[in-house]
């Protein structure tokens, strides 16, 4: 018998919402965790119909198997049970909304209870992982005793006496898109004997969908909420993702309550603070604080000989990319625009590589450019690394580049890519897209190669000039690394915001 087949769930909802029958006939769904999987009763419906036989594993190497009976008889139960679960978290937030907004000094700072409250399991990288890391360990190298709520494991984050996971239950409306994350707002208030006896100096939480936990927390300590707001998800869901959240309304009001009532709201750029004050959110209360890096742990001593060996990169010119491929991050830019190179100058074939690390959206228009100009040979798709290899990835590189483009509706570029900090912390030349706030952090020819976003000549003309410009490459290198650990380290980062809330 033919072995079965790994696929995610992921892949089998991409084939639901094209209507089309699941091709594939033997299969092991590969999950983080087979507690917290979003419509696992309407995948398997799904799979049953197309005629699938098929298994469920996660990270852990447990395994699930379900009858149809058990399957139609859960999704039957969700949807009973929709409306009155929905009517519990939305009586929780119109009383919150009737509340009148009180805001409370701080003390003495000297312990933070820290919320990660985020529905995605099993993250080994990317921005998210730097930077809640970041934020934990800078607040705790402050002399910040931060006990943290979790969600899941963090990468980076030690399980001690200080880490408590209270993992989301997915047995009532696991079926219904969002109704998990609001119900988590009802199973942490009952998980409310787990959080720390001491009543901590703050509550800090990263601001994550449909959730109101740290107003919940910042009434019962009487302490100062500080909200750290990475953008709208409301927005992010119809504009990046093409469709109304279910429950757009409620995630609305949910939005704003955080936003009304944090004493103190952590931005990591100025578009998103122009963003809440045109929302009505007072100016006084937001604090800009751009993202940040480890440099002991991006550092120029980083060996990357075990990289290049495993690539065959021994003896050429790397230029290498971070990250999700997203649609704002320009992969497909960067790939065409080194495609051009070797097509403007072939006799550098065999000489240089293009190093892509990380997987996304956007995956597949880089594969079209690779084809289309015909550089397989010089093109490295290493997919998602764990969250620790990423120095020795990026110490591989001869040049680091951040191709970012604007957002695909023209609005402002809000983001802070952690990427841009530890890039400057590796010592390695950069070029980055002059956009919104990497235009502010980098200095042109002093510490990178700036470029229009999405212009892919001036990219090209830019990989060009640093392959042929040693001193240039050097220089820029230097300075780069020299302002990271000067003004961007996570401990500094997390310092200026503990400053700005006993200043208020």
């Amino acid at each position: 018998m033919t072995p079965p087949e790994i696929v995610t769930d992921k892949e089998i909802l991409s084939c639901f919402l094209r209507k089309k029958l699941f091709p594939k006939k033997n299969i092991v769904i590969q999950v983080p965790n087979l507690n917290t999987v979003a419509l696992h009763s309407l995948i398997e419906c799904f799979l049953f119909i197309s005629g699938v036989r098929f298994s469920w594993k996660d990270a852990s190497n447990r395994t699930k198997t379900s009858a149809v009976s058990d399957a139609v008889g859960t999704l039957i139960g969700d949807v009973f049970d929709w409306l009155g679960q929905y009517n519990k978290v939305s009586l929780q937030v119109r009383s919150l909304q009737q509340k009148e907004v009180e805001y409370f000094p701080v003390q003495e700072i000297d312990s933070c209870l820290f919320l990660r409250t985020d529905h995605w399991f099993g993250v080994k990288g990317g921005g998210s992982v730097s930077h809640l890391q970041g934020d934990i360990t800078g607040f705790r190298m402050n002399n910040v005793t931060t006990n943290v709520i979790s969600s899941d494991y963090l990468v980076g984050v030690p399980s001690d006496d200080n880490f408590t996971v209270i993992e989301p239950n997915y047995t009532t409306c696991g079926n219904v898109p969002e109704m998990p994350d609001l119900l988590y707002n009802l199973q942490l208030q009952q998980s409310i004997s787990s959080l720390p006896k001491q009543k901590p100096s703050f509550i800090y939480q990263r601001y994550s969908l449909g959730n109101f936990f740290g107003i919940y927390l910042k009434y019962k300590y009487k302490v100062p909420f500080v909200c750290e707001y990475n953008g709208s998800f409301v927005w992010i869901a119809e504009k990046w993702n093409g469709r109304k959240l279910l429950h757009n309304s409620l995630m609305h009001s949910i939005e704003l309550l955080n936003l009304q009532h944090a004493d103190v709201i952590v931005v990591v750029s100025e578009v998103l603070k122009e963003e809440l004050i045109s929302r009505g959110i007072g100016a006084e209360r937001i604090f800009v604080n751009p993202n940040g890096v480890h440099p002991d742990l991006y550092s120029p001593d980083i060996d990357a000989d075990k990289i290049r060996t495993q690539y065959s990169l021994q003896n050429k010119f790397v230029y290498g990319f971070l990250g999700t491929f997203g649609p704002w991050h320009g992969t497909e830019v960067l790939t065409e625009a080194f495609g051009k190179l070797l097509q403007q100058k072939p006799e550098l074939r065999g000489k240089i590589a293009l190093l892509l690390v990380g997987d996304g959206k956007t995956m597949p228009l880089v594969q079209q450019v690779i084809e289309q100009y015909s550089i397989q040979d010089s093109v490295i798709l290493s997919g998602l690394v764990p969250q620790e290899q990423g120095p020795f990835y990026l110490a591989a590189c001869d040049v680091l580049v951040s191709p970012n483009i604007n957002n695909p509706d023209n609005s402002k570029f809000f983001c802070s890519p952690i990427k841009l900090f530890e890039y400057m912390s590796m010592s390695k030349p950069i070029i980055a897209s002059d956009l919104e706030q990497l235009g502010k952090i980098l200095q042109h020819e002093e510490t990178a190669l700036l470029t229009e976003p999405g212009n892919v000549e001036q990219l090209t003309a830019s990989l060009y000039t640093l392959y042929t410009d040693k001193e240039l490459r050097e220089s820029i290198a230097i300075a780069a690394r020299k302002e990271a650990i000067e003004k961007h380290t996570w401990k500094m980062h997390t310092k200026k915001t503990l400053d700005f809330l006993k200043s208020l």
